[in-house]
């Protein structure tokens, strides 16, 4: 999942979807799972944002995060991930051989 994903300044569609894997490539079955989308700039150690996801399909890892109002405000790079809390308690964070990497482009409005 290291993929560049564009969107403008302010945007707030379309929402951010993905399919969560473990790092063999096998979807993680996310029945009972909570998970919770990290986004903060590239440049800076300091959190951006932090909110819920929804939970798409469970059996097959899919899961969507929509943007607020604000997520995006700044133009810039950002790391992202998702933090899933397994029904059993454990917690594992994906892509966790890297970041999902997001643009955000100035708008010329």
């Amino acid at each position: 999942m290291n993929t560049v994903v564009t969107y403008k300044a302010n945007d707030t569609a379309p929402p951010l979807e993905a399919t969560l894997s473990w790092q063999d490539g096998a979807t993680i079955d996310l029945t009972g799972a909570t998970v919770v989308f990290n986004l903060r700039a590239k440049s800076r150690g300091v959190g951006v944002v932090r909110g819920p996801v929804t939970v798409v399909d469970a059996s097959l890892g899919k899961v969507r995060y929509d943007w607020q109002p604000g997520d995006l405000a700044e133009p810039g790079e950002y790391l992202a991930e998702f933090e899933v809390t397994l029904a059993s308690g454990h917690v594992i964070t994906v892509p966790n051989g890297g970041y999902l990497m997001i643009r955000v482009l100035p708008d010329l409005g």
